[in-house]
């Protein structure tokens, strides 16, 4: 059985490469931070996320729907979350 395979781009033109298809298509946005980083730092309890994070990060993904987000996504840059204890 083989996995289906997922391609996400920030830019795209032309036809589909044979056996892939097109499944959705959409405005990305891209955040860039052009400024210098702030003295204080304004989330101390923010915690950096890493890959035993990945199930809480892709359970809040599938609530908020953000786009592209998958068990990998974390790997792909610095994420940053912030945990209660609601018991």
């Amino acid at each position: 059985m083989s996995r289906a395979k997922h391609f996400y781009c920030d830019a795209w033109s032309g036809s589909n490469s044979d056996g892939w298809r097109i499944e959705k298509e959409a405005v990305m946005l891209k955040m860039i931070w052009q400024a210098y980083m702030p003295v204080a730092d304004e989330a101390p309890d923010a915690l950096q996320l890493r890959q035993e994070h990945a199930s809480q990060a892709l359970e809040l993904a599938a609530l908020t729907r953000p786009g592209p987000f998958g068990v990998r996504t974390i790997k792909l840059g610095e994420y940053l979350g912030f945990f209660e204890d609601l018991a």
